[in-house]
């Protein structure tokens, strides 16, 4: 799949730590580096770390579209579908997707549909068995509670971030329930797609081990994949973005 001047999008995924605080005179310029009506709702966070990612996530994708389709950064204009789905105007065979938990930021772009979900973890208890009867299969719940109970965060934050790829890969979030369809993680990381509602699309999914402190999971409608999540450094992207870090 190409972009709208030709350019072949090749699937890749950019990750972003986003280093502990950021003080106001580096904020503010990294609210100078996107649009107005994004940098209008920035403004509106009350927690300042939620603030960052999103500013994070949007530098991330600019930078992609920037090096993929060959834009200048003030030429890059994003929207959302009606069901929140972000794209970029002007290019409606350029596919990407955002996603940030914590510190962690992840963008991916693909020749199909994409969806892309990453998930901090946490490093207080949670209730992972009601999380999962409240938003997992009967299937996936059953899985879930069959593992020994220190192995069961790490499996719910899989199926959840595997499970949520896919939701935003249909572009339908609205409309989709995580319990119309079953994912499966085997023993030696095979994913399984079980589709209840047959009107649901079989797209397939990857995982990538990029630090023990989270979890990442890219669903598109087919292959292939990038073997490899590539790491930013978040001085990099601001460098990479015409936004000095220190000053």
């Amino acid at each position: 799949m190409s972009g709208a001047d030709g350019r072949v999008v090749s699937p890749r995924v950019r990750v972003v730590r986003v280093p502990g605080p950021v003080d106001d005179r580096l904020f503010a310029r990294l609210l100078a580096a996107v649009s107005t009506a994004k940098r209008a709702r920035l403004l509106r966070y009350r927690a300042r770390p939620a603030a960052v990612a999103s500013v994070t996530a949007d530098l991330l994708a600019r930078l992609a579209a920037s090096e993929t389709l060959g834009l200048r950064h003030d030429r890059i204009a994003f929207a959302v579908t009606p069901s929140g789905k972000p794209y970029l105007a002007g290019q409606p065979d350029y596919h990407f997707n955002l996603s940030h938990s914590g510190p962690w930021v992840a963008a991916a772009e693909h020749p199909s549909a994409v969806g892309v979900d990453v998930e901090a973890v946490a490093r207080r208890p949670i209730p992972v068995e009601a999380f999962a009867q409240r938003f997992l299969s009967r299937v996936e719940a059953a899985d879930l509670l069959a593992l020994p109970a220190q192995e069961r965060l790490v499996h719910f934050l899989d199926l959840w971030t595997l499970k949520e790829s896919y939701v935003k890969a249909l572009g339908d979030g609205l409309r989709v329930s995580l319990s119309s369809f079953t994912v499966r993680k085997a023993v030696d990381g095979a994913i399984t797609l079980l589709r209840h509602n047959p009107r649901l699309p079989s797209y397939t999914f990857v995982q990538y081990d990029i630090d023990p402190d989270c979890r990442l999971s890219l669903c598109a409608a087919a292959g292939p994949f990038a073997l490899v999540a590539d790491r930013i450094s978040f001085a990099e992207l601001c460098a990479r973005s015409g936004v000095p870090a220190d000053e």
